[in-house]
């Protein structure tokens, strides 16, 4: 499958948002529409789900009001209320409330076998080969393992985001995986200084009432100048839900090129990192379980384990 790429330049976030709107219209309202999102919908719509959405827009605005205002671009150039894609910016919280880990994995909060598990949600792996020893990077395969329902609801991204006041100065300038109606950066990208991944972790906390809804925590990333900046935006803002970053610099050792890390994010506990200098044969793999935070905090799925063991094996 080619996926639709749009390149674009602009002036503001709302106008990056508001030609994404209007190029993914379509897509947008085939994502609201999917019968896999309704639970999501249904629940933003009672009153305990109101409620939660509209924190979660209070403390997305206080912390990234750039963003939001990405995706209120997003709402006028696809003319959908903006109420229906904010819901989608926050759908991995909204999903956690309507199916908690202790519900979808009951077998394995009761500390039943493993293998016994009915369904097992799969989700992303990547693969970093760095040099030994220095851990700069050579190699980062990412699989990016959404679900049937965003099948033809995906795009690449290339933008381009001049200051308004001075149209000479480019405040941003990344290329990402969209997945429709979401601001960019939720699954992987990069910018002329880094790239990098996302992994799902389903922790068994979450971080509903104080936390940043992920996206936009992700989203952050696409405007990092280093990898250790990369790390700094992370550890500024704790999450709603737990996952994990990848990043790599593109920047050479001898012009002030960083190892790779490994950034596990805890909706609580902030960042653990992992710097791949530290990895004696250069190899490295993740699934979607915490490695470097206590495994503990954690729901570790037979598929997140399996892909783990089967490529270190």
């Amino acid at each position: 499958m080619v996926l639709p790429t749009l390149v674009c330049s602009c002036t503001s976030h709302f106008e990056l948002g508001s030609i994404v709107g209007s190029t993914f219209a379509s897509s947008i309202r085939r994502k609201l529409s999917h019968p896999s999102f309704l639970p999501v919908l249904t629940y933003a719509a009672s009153p305990s789900g109101s409620s939660l959405v509209s924190s979660f827009l209070s403390i997305a605005s206080n912390h990234f009001p750039q963003y939001v205002d990405e995706l209120r671009g997003v709402a006028s150039g696809s003319a959908l209320p903006f109420d229906a894609i904010f819901t989608l910016a926050v759908q991995r919280e909204l999903f956690q409330c309507v199916f908690p880990p202790e519900k979808l994995y009951p077998k394995l909060f009761a500390a039943a076998d493993e293998d016994e598990e009915a369904e097992d949600l799969g989700n992303c792996t990547d693969v970093l080969v760095s040099s030994p020893g220095t851990g700069f990077p050579l190699v980062l395969g990412h699989n990016e393992d959404g679900g049937p329902d965003e099948e033809g609801n995906c795009y690449l991204l290339s933008a381009t985001i001049f200051s308004s006041l001075d149209k000479s100065i480019i405040s941003e300038c990344f290329t990402t995986f969209c997945y429709s109606g979401l601001v960019g950066g939720t699954a992987f990208g990069f910018n002329s200084s880094i790239l990098y991944t996302n992994n799902a972790v389903i922790a068994k906390q979450t971080n509903m009432e104080g936390g940043v809804p992920r996206f936009f925590v992700n989203r952050s990333i696409l405007a990092a100048t280093s990898v250790a900046d990369a790390q700094a935006k992370l550890s500024l803002h704790l999450p709603c839900t737990a996952f994990n970053v990848n990043v790599c610099s593109l920047k050479r050792r001898e012009v002030g090129g960083e190892p790779a890390v490994s950034l596990e994010c805890h909706p609580f506990d902030g960042v653990a990192v992992h710097c791949h200098a530290d990895d004696d044969d250069g190899l490295y793999m993740r699934s979607n379980h915490y490695l470097h935070h206590s495994i503990e905090k954690c729901v570790v799925t037979p598929s997140s384990r399996c892909r783990l063991e089967t490529v270190l094996a």
